[in-house]
């Protein structure tokens, strides 16, 4: 059975980083996995680019919420994840590496955890 990996990526006001962010995440070459964008109440082009980027990718969803930091957004998205593992990327970065998620996996399943 392939696990399913769930990324919680919150995001507050971060328009002009948050495209490669997800751009990185999309190009990931393991393909099991959900993302659970947050935004956070962001006040600027951050909530159009997240409902977009959903609108493109069925295994992206949107929860959109007022501002109370991003402690809040990760423990409001652990509540909507389903996969067997939860991974958190920070909204500014990215991963350059797009085999991540698959050495991430096949380290997890060598190592029984």
């Amino acid at each position: 059975m392939t696990p399913l990996v769930s990324i919680i990526v919150p995001a507050y006001n971060v328009e002009l980083y948050l495209s490669e962010c997800l751009d990185s995440v999309i190009a990931q070459s393991y393909i099991y996995w959900e993302l659970v964008l947050v935004n956070d109440g962001s006040m600027d082009a951050t909530p159009v680019i997240c409902d977009n980027y959903a609108l493109k990718d069925k295994r992206i969803h949107v929860i959109h919420k007022e501002n109370t930091g991003v402690s809040d957004s990760r423990n409001r998205a652990l509540e909507e994840v389903i996969g067997e593992y939860v991974i958190f990327l920070d909204a500014d970065d990215y991963w350059c590496d797009n085999t991540f998620l698959e050495k991430m996996i096949h380290i997890a399943l060598k190592n029984n955890v």
